[in-house]
């Protein structure tokens, strides 16, 4: 048997909470990746806020949700914020 790395772990985790029409915060946006798997997993009918202090992160990840959400309409629904995530409040 094999285990799962500390990524994929948490993502397990949050597969198991997460459901269609949720919404959900990407604390620290990055390239994206988290933020496009969160915005999967919450559907056409959920919400992802995405937080970066970094504008080239936020780009590249804008970049990204446009390419593999594209079809499904799934960029509208992600909110990238150039602000910390001190700010969430």
């Amino acid at each position: 048997m094999g285990f799962l790395s500390i990524l994929s772990c948490a993502h397990k985790w949050i597969e198991e909470r997460v459901r269609p029409g949720d919404t959900v915060v990407d604390a620290t946006v990055g390239n994206g990746v988290d933020t496009l798997f969160l915005a999967r997993l919450v559907g056409s009918r959920g919400r992802v806020y995405g937080f970066d202090i970094q504008p080239q992160a936020l780009e590249t990840a804008r970049t990204r949700l446009e390419r593999e959400l594209d079809g499904s309409g799934g960029a509208q629904r992600v909110s990238l914020l150039l602000r910390s995530h001190a700010d969430m409040a």
